[in-house]
């Protein structure tokens, strides 16, 4: 595993909103950042959090990237629908759990970096 320090905030997807990841407020927790900074399908752990797949970008991600060359991810939290759960509340979970993060400096450890397909000439 390599430890790298990056930049981290949170976000939850809006119902009906459009994201590259599964469905809504249904998608699957995933990292958003500048494919330049992490390659698509980079596994990163986040200590206290979980193994999380770069699967997205964001347009503040890319900015820091290509114009401070900092490593900015932002964490997907979907709402966690269950049955009989209240929409409204998953919601407001949600929200609070990605406003604890905040923005900081975090230490994470990149484990699967994807592998890099070469291309014959």
């Amino acid at each position: 595993m390599e430890p790298v320090k990056v930049l981290m905030t949170a976000y939850v997807p809006k119902p009906g909103s459009l994201t590259t990841a599964e469905n809504d407020a249904n998608a699957t927790p995933g990292i958003a950042t500048d494919y330049g900074a992490f390659s698509k399908g980079t596994k990163i752990l986040i200590p206290g959090k979980g193994i999380f797949s770069v699967d997205d970008t964001g347009a503040i991600p890319r900015r820091d990237w290509r114009l401070r060359h900092i490593r900015h991810i932002d964490l997907r939290i979907p709402p966690r629908y269950h049955f009989g759960t209240n929409p409204a509340d998953a919601f407001r979970a949600a929200i609070d759990e990605a406003n604890s993060i905040g923005i900081g400096w975090v230490q994470v450890y990149v484990i699967k970096p994807p592998v890099s397909r070469g291309h014959n000439s």
